[in-house]
């Protein structure tokens, strides 16, 4: 019931401008395939799709995006 509330937007933009007061002006972050479409929406590319092993012998497919950040 929390889901397309705008929370995860909000939180993101919090962490972009504290990033950017860090001192960061780039940003690469490895998502879950359900994260991409938010990170997306931000401006971040995708870079490469990889999946990551878990001890279980499953794998989980992931994202690796990248942004430049404008201070």
């Amino acid at each position: 019931s929390w889901a397309r509330r705008g929370i995860g937007r909000s939180i993101m933009a919090v962490c972009e401008q504290a990033i950017i007061a860090a001192g960061f002006r780039a940003v690469d972050i490895v998502a879950t395939l359900s994260g991409e479409p938010l990170y997306a929406s931000f401006g971040y590319a995708v870079i490469e799709r990889y999946e990551i092993g878990l001890t279980s012998g499953l794998s989980l497919p992931v994202v690796r995006m990248a942004k430049r950040l404008e201070a």
